[in-house]
């Protein structure tokens, strides 16, 4: 009996000593603890299955996870455009005027100082790296199968502890 005694003073202080630190007290502070019991809440708890979708709604890590599935869900649908070839169209235009530099008497001489010109192109490519693309279209499937396959995992857990919570609420 008396080691458990020993024992039980040394957790409250430890708890006491937690308490200070957690509230930024200093160690000659007293801790006034108050010895009575909490009364149950007058209302009911919600049904289970609110209490289901509420969690499933509301939890952090199963956000997280919805938005870790739309990513990759876009991470594929990028990886699968890439399969398709690239069109680029490009354009440029040039006007340049010196006012101290002549224009040379033949039209067909260079005059790089008094010109007026533009251009444009239409670009088509494709890269042909077969296996590269089929390897990173199924690395971007597999990470959407094990992103959902952790958000089934989670869910499942999270409803596993609202269903204790709720049986620990009700006996």
């Amino acid at each position: 009996v008396d080691d458990r005694e020993a024992q039980v003073r040394g957790l409250v202080q430890n708890m006491e000593d937690a308490l200070r630190q957690l509230a930024s007290l200093e160690q000659s502070d007293p801790i006034l603890l108050v010895d009575s019991k909490l009364a149950p809440p007058a209302k009911a708890p919600p049904e289970l299955a609110r209490c289901l979708e509420l969690a499933r709604a509301n939890r952090p890590e199963m956000q997280a996870l919805d938005a870790g599935i739309r990513a990759s869900k876009a991470a594929h649908g990028l990886a699968r455009a890439m399969w398709f070839p690239t069109l680029s169209l490009v354009g440029k235009q040039i006007i340049a005027r010196a006012p101290t530099a002549e224009d040379p008497a033949s039209v067909f001489a260079n005059d790089p100082y008094n010109h007026i010109g533009g251009g444009g192109g239409l670009a088509l490519t494709w890269d042909l790296d077969v296996i590269g693309r089929v390897a990173e279209i199924d690395e971007a499937a597999a990470k959407f199968r094990k992103i959902e396959a952790q958000r089934r995992a989670a869910q499942m857990g999270i409803e596993l502890e609202v269903r204790k919570l709720h049986q620990n609420y009700e006996s």
